[in-house]
């Protein structure tokens, strides 16, 4: 039995599915580039990560959590509206997107203490 991923709902998920587009990274680095040396907004810091919030409760700038039961609903935020192609790739992406944010660590960094959920 393969381990499934964890659904509040008992609904049966895959472990993964491929993503039917193609996206250009060099596009999504000179955009996240151009956005940083002319926002004067640094990433939030969350556990010693760099924090930008693309989506979240309400669409606050500031939300980098992923919001849990609330009344709020997702929504962009400002920074998200300033980076158009990452826009463009969420909305691309099959199904109902809440929260998206862009990770950065230190170059020695790792994201591993991020994973929640029984399929770590």
């Amino acid at each position: 039995m393969s381990e499934r991923a964890f659904d509040p709902q008992d609904a049966t998920l895959p472990n993964a599915v491929q993503l039917e587009g193609r996206y250009d990274a060099a596009r999504m680095r000179a955009e996240l580039a151009a956005f940083a040396a002319g926002s004067g907004t640094a990433f939030g810091a969350a556990g010693g990560r760099r924090v930008l919030p693309l989506r979240s409760p309400g669409g606050d700038p500031r939300r980098t959590d992923a919001g849990g039961p609330n009344v709020h609903g997702f929504r962009a935020t400002p920074w998200l509206r300033r980076l158009p192609y990452f826009g463009k790739v969420i909305d691309s992406l099959p199904g109902p997107v809440r929260g998206a944010r862009l990770w950065a660590t230190a170059s020695s960094g790792c994201a591993a203490g991020a994973r929640r959920g029984p399929y770590r």
